[in-house]
């Protein structure tokens, strides 16, 4: 069994529950998430962490436990989003650490949280009403000009999306595709900061 575990999660505090997630529904037979947690009064638990591959679960959801600590369903989504991005290796050894530097700079400076799976995955938690054309235009930049991502960006809106295996390259077709998601989400953001607008 291989767990996948948050080092850093942001939402750490003096007292946490760390509950279990079954990856097999998504595609990743024999793998485990380990969910920072955070118990509620109404015996719910809110996630304390931004999950990198529990597609369905976004940071603030409140989930039900199985006896055995495992995430059973979502009693109240936070309405966040996550935003997933898998850099693809690169022959030229200086450009990936330059375009994680421009990555994280632009997420701070978008006000956004975030957490690394080791040096090339991002887990990015997208608030409802956020502006996210300054980062989706760097990612978009960062595509066109250095191709490196794999099977990122990827913005996960329900438990139907499958976790994507790393693959060796993207295609130029594939990545078009990731970034008409990109552009779906924001959609799909904007559209749900509105009162009237019924968008899913």
């Amino acid at each position: 069994m291989q767990y996948i575990v948050h080092e850093d999660p942001v939402g750490r505090a003096g007292s946490n529950y760390i509950a279990r997630a079954d990856l097999a529904p998504f595609g990743l037979d024999g793998q485990i998430e380990q969910l920072w947690l955070r118990p509620e009064e109404d015996g719910t638990y809110a996630v304390a962490c931004i999950p990198f591959m529990t597609y369905g679960l976004a940071l603030g959801d409140r989930v039900r436990l199985s006896p055995a600590a495992r995430v059973v369903d979502v009693a109240q989504p936070s309405g966040h989003r996550v935003l997933r991005t898998l850099l693809s290796p690169s022959p030229d050894t200086e450009r990936p650490g330059r375009s994680i530097s421009l990555i994280k700079n632009s997420i701070k400076e978008s006000g956004l949280l975030s957490e690394w799976h080791g040096e090339r995955f991002v887990a990015i938690d997208v608030p409802q009403g956020t502006d996210m054309t300054p980062l989706f235009a760097l990612l978009q930049r960062e595509v066109d000009e250095a191709r490196l991502f794999g099977n990122g960006p990827t913005p996960c809106r329900s438990q139907r999306h499958r976790a994507d295996r790393a693959a060796a390259g993207p295609s130029p077709s594939h990545l078009s595709r990731q970034l008409q998601d990109v552009r779906q989400l924001q959609n799909l953001i904007n559209c749900r900061s509105k009162p009237t607008c019924r968008g899913r």
